[in-house]
């Protein structure tokens, strides 16, 4: 099993509004993306505020990302990125 470390570090990406943050998995550094309609669909609180969503929801989204990685679901650029239907399994 791969150590994973998430540090505080997120940030909106102005064109998509998706939630941008870092994981580090066994001392690498990787780029992790929670799309905005899978922070919609399946996290309660006010939506113009997506960092805070993000953060009321932090060790959720974490567990689903370290699940993915589990998974070798990296994308092209070695990249995890959480979609809505990833919360629906």
């Amino acid at each position: 099993m791969s150590e994973i470390d998430f540090p505080n570090v997120e940030k909106i990406d102005p064109a998509t509004f998706h939630v941008a943050f870092p994981a580090i998995v066994d001392g690498k550094q990787i780029s992790c993306i929670i799309t905005s309609e899978a922070l919609q669909a399946n996290f309660i609180g006010d939506h113009s505020n997506k960092i805070e969503i993000f953060q009321n929801n932090r060790s959720t989204i974490e567990n689903k990302v370290q699940e993915l990685i589990g998974q070798n679901r990296y994308e092209n650029d070695g990249s995890i990125f959480v979609r809505t239907a990833d919360f629906e399994s």
